[in-house]
């Protein structure tokens, strides 16, 4: 067994030491050999802005979500239908642009009313379990349980193992309720139906294209889908 175990190390330590001098070797030639730089020209031709790149690589852009390449895949549509220069196209575009956020407010209300629930009740659950006049408040108006002797309730911790009675099945009930939503969002992507977000703005691109008939309609929404339920920039009802 000990035999062995000389054996083994032998051989890690062999292992090792040629894993070192390959490491050593690559390094040397990587730091020996020329690498291929960049020229002036290269860096002057390096396209800074969307509307700088080729077409090609707008589509490939475009098709991996990028919101600029859509924007100026929309522009270049613009031109190449109503025959125009690049800048009179940049102002019909800001038309589709704004067209597209209309009723905005609309869509986005149901996140609102979500996140003020959810800050409100995150919030006010501290008080509720920790603050011995809110719990008092509270017990009283809805709860009616028998209140502790005032010794047994001096620190913020013992009210919550006084709260926690009626509050455990109230907090414990929503988390299981909230993972079930979750849960069955997730069975409903899985068998291709859409959630609020992805119809909503389904419904806005086919809307926009509606809006503008004259141009390609997968140009449109595409674009359409890549803009951001909400923009706080334009606040159009």
């Amino acid at each position: 067994m000990l035999a062995q175990r000389r054996s083994l190390l032998a051989s890690a330590s062999r292992s090792f030491a040629a894993f070192q001098h390959c490491s050593r070797t690559i390094h040397t030639s990587l730091n020996t050999s020329k690498l291929p730089q960049p020229t002036l020209e290269m860096a002057h031709s390096m396209p800074l802005t969307p509307q700088e790149l080729d077409n090609h690589t707008l589509i490939t852009m475009s098709a991996l979500g990028n919101l600029n390449a859509r924007k100026e895949i929309v522009k270049r549509h613009i031109m190449s239908v109503d025959r125009i220069e690049y800048e009179e196209a940049v102002d019909k575009f800001e038309l589709i642009e704004a067209t597209n956020l209309d009723f905005q407010l609309l869509y986005a209300l149901p996140y609102k009313i979500g996140i003020a629930i959810a800050l409100t009740a995150g919030f006010t659950s501290f008080p509720l379990v920790f603050h011995l006049p809110t719990a008092e408040f509270f017990n009283n108006a809805y709860v009616t349980a028998d209140v502790p002797e005032p010794k047994d309730i001096e620190t913020a911790l013992e009210v919550a193992g006084w709260t926690w009675n009626w509050m455990e099945p109230l907090l414990g009930q929503s988390t299981f309720f909230l993972l079930c939503l979750q849960f069955s969002r997730i069975q409903i992507e899985m068998l291709g139906f859409r959630p609020y977000t992805e119809y909503i703005k389904s419904r806005r691109a086919k809307r926009l294209a509606k809006s503008f008939p004259q141009y390609d309609a997968g140009v449109l929404m595409g674009f359409s889908k890549a803009v951001p339920l909400f923009d706080s920039k334009r606040k159009l009802l």
